[in-house]
């Protein structure tokens, strides 16, 4: 699933630093393509992720699918987030990329220590949760660089 957020925004990176003049466009029609991909892939990982996991088991499929479930949504944030990166390369802002990505790597390792009591299901919190507050940092900057 991630990597139709992360093929498209390395699209939007090159398109964008080819002619910034355009970015807007580019960057809806990025949107338009990650949306019109990633939202039937998470619909048929609601629907048939239980199936699929059985390859792997039983017991597999039957504690793994809320997981699979839980980083199927997070795909909506880390879109955002690949977007918010391809932005901030083609506006040049490299200190900002470093700055939210080591942001984002201790918010997710640190919500996910706090939930790994919880097992699997606690990290698959701390993922999507991450990348949740990760998309809203992202967001911020985004509106004041476009």
């Amino acid at each position: 699933l991630y990597i139709i957020p992360m093929a498209t925004s390395q699209s939007l990176f090159a398109e964008g630093s080819y002619s910034e003049r355009d970015l807007k466009v580019q960057l809806k029609k990025a949107i338009k393509i990650i949306s019109l991909l990633l939202a039937p892939a998470i619909l048929v990982t609601f629907l048939f992720g239980k199936y699929i996991l059985l390859a792997f088991g039983k017991e597999y499929s039957s504690e793994g699918v809320i997981f699979l479930q839980i980083l199927a949504i997070s795909g909506i944030f880390l879109s955002i987030n690949y977007i918010g990166n391809s932005i901030f390369y083609i506006k040049h802002r490299i200190k900002l990329v470093i700055l939210v990505n080591l942001l984002g790597a201790s918010i997710i390792l640190s919500l996910s220590i706090m939930l790994v009591h919880q097992n699997l299901l606690g990290i698959g919190v701390g993922w999507m949760l991450g990348q949740g507050i990760i998309s809203v940092i992202y967001l911020f900057f985004i509106k004041k660089l476009l």
